[in-house]
């Protein structure tokens, strides 16, 4: 069961990279070209060069997602119909295949993983908070229910089978939104925004202030730093109240998975695979609230703050401990 968990992350983890790599391959070749000679630069900077450099990583990561959905074709087609059979060999693949012969993983699920994150690799910024949500379904959603597949595989009652799905799915869709936030410096660095497009339209949010967010910092005559009145009596609130929305959308959607775990019986086994992201959600959650008051550029999310609060270092350990022991988030 150990290794079919670790499979499936590792799998969600290949999908992921996929976007990471050409953003970290696109970015290197912009820093390599400013510490150039100046008709390397302008080399770079030609427009027509930067067309053909993102066409070109396009069709990259087209091939590595093509490569991910003809190997898991293939895990799931007799040996005569395999179209990639170096594939098998694949580290990932292989543990994947095996775990799926073991627990007969929905094929549906690992396609739709596959198809998001295509269509996520095309896009800086989502256009509404419902799209993030979708995006929430198609992955994070799907993860927790192929790994539920593998504590549930022979289970007959489809009572709770439903209601642990169902508590999958919403702890899904609350790590997505909560995960897009904790993502914003990271993202910010390769032109990417963490807040859907809509929120940030109907609280007047520039982009600047994720992108260049030290735009908005100033000297004092003591030496320190401190942001500017503007953006302290103007962007700083309508930051907060965009992420405000999108936590409480993401904590209305643990709350429903928290509720959920109390109606399915042997809670210890059969939750154990989703209660460890829940911990982190909460936990994020919790921190982002009273910690930073909804402002995702404060440092302090980033820190790891000692003592043995509940926004200590050591409380997170605690409680996937006891998720583990209880089957509790």
């Amino acid at each position: 069961m150990k290794e079919a968990y670790f499979a499936l992350r590792a799998f969600n983890v290949e999908l992921a990279s996929i976007k990471d790599n050409s953003n970290l391959s696109s970015a290197t070749s912009s820093a390599d070209g400013s510490s150039s000679s100046s008709a390397t630069m302008e080399y770079f900077s030609d427009p027509n060069v930067n067309s053909l450099a993102g066409e070109g990583l396009l069709r990259a990561t087209t091939l590595k997602v093509n490569w991910w959905r003809t190997a898991i074709a293939d895990l799931y087609s007799g040996e005569k119909d395999i179209l990639n059979p170096a594939a098998l060999h694949h580290p990932v693949v292989r543990s994947l295949g095996e775990a799926n012969k073991k627990y007969g993983f929905t094929k549906r699920y690992l396609e739709k993983m596959i198809d998001a994150r295509e269509t996520e690799m095309q896009i800086d910024q989502f256009d509404s908070l419902q799209d993030l949500i979708h995006y929430g379904e198609d992955t994070s959603a799907c993860l927790n229910s192929l790994i539920l597949e593998c504590y549930t595989s022979t289970s007959k009652d489809e009572d709770w089978l439903d209601i642990a799905d169902d508590a999958a799915y919403h702890i899904g869709i609350a790590q997505t939104i909560v995960t897009s936030l904790k993502s914003t410096p990271y993202i910010a660095m390769k032109r990417s925004l963490s807040i859907p497009s809509d929120l940030m339209k109907k609280y007047s949010i520039p982009s600047t202030v994720l992108l260049t967010p030290d735009k908005y910092v100033e000297q004092t005559e003591s030496g320190s730093e401190r942001y500017t009145e503007e953006f302290q009596n103007v962007y700083l609130p309508a930051l907060q109240n965009a992420v405000r929305e999108m936590a409480f959308v993401a904590k209305s959607h643990f709350d429903v998975a928290r509720d959920l775990q109390g109606k399915i019986k042997d809670s210890r086994a059969r939750v154990n695979a989703i209660a460890y992201p829940a911990v982190g959600v909460d936990l994020y959650l919790n921190k982002l609230d009273q910690v930073a008051n909804y402002n995702i550029l404060d440092s302090s999310l980033y820190l790891q703050i000692g003592g043995f609060g509940k926004n200590s270092q050591i409380w997170y350990p605690l409680l996937l401990g006891r998720a583990w022991v209880t089957g509790v988030f």
